[in-house]
C-alpha cells in the first residue's frame, strides 16, 4: 500500500514537473520520505505479534525479488542437469534470473550514487 502511493507520487511528479533537475530532486525527496516511513514502521511498538508481523512483511517485499531469481536459476539449472526437454528460451531465461537480478542492482546502484552525487553538488551552490 506504501508503495503504490510512493508510485502515485513519482508519476505526479513526472507530469507536473518539467524541469529535470526538480524531477530528480523531487524522486529523491519522495524516496526520502518513503524510507523514513518504512523506519517508523518498523520502529513503532505495538502488540508484539503486530510488529512481527510488519516487519517479516516488510522483509518479504525486499526480499522477494532475490530469492525468487535465485530459486528460478536454481530450476533452471536443475532441469538442464536432468536434460529435462525444455525450450532453449525458457531454459536460458532461467539460468540468467539470479545474474540478471545482480547486474540491474548494481545499475541501480550506481544510478542512486549518481542522483544523490547530483543532488550534493546542487545543495552546495
Amino acid at each position: 500500500m506504501i508503495g503504490a502511493i510512493v508510485s502515485g507520487l513519482f508519476s505526479l511528479g513526472d507530469k507536473f514537473v518539467e524541469d529535470k533537475d526538480k524531477k530528480t530532486e523531487f524522486a529523491f525527496k519522495t524516496q526520502e520520505i518513503f524510507f523514513k516511513l518504512l523506519e517508523k514502521l518498523v520502529d513503532a511498538k505495538t502488540v508484539p505479534w503486530v510488529d512481527a508481523v510488519v516487519k517479516l512483511m516488510i522483509a518479504s517485499v525486499t526480499m522477494m525479488r532475490p530469492v525468487g531469481s535465485f530459486a528460478l536459476t536454481l530450476i533452471g539449472l536443475y532441469l538442464d542437469a536432468r536434460d529435462y526437454p525444455i525450450n532453449e528460451t525458457m531454459n536460458m531465461a532461467l539460468e540468467a534470473a539470479f545474474p540478471s537480478w545482480m547486474a540491474a542492482r548494481q545499475v541501480d546502484k550506481h544510478k542512486k550514487k549518481k542522483k544523490q552525487s547530483f543532488i550534493d553538488e546542487d545543495e552546495d551552490w
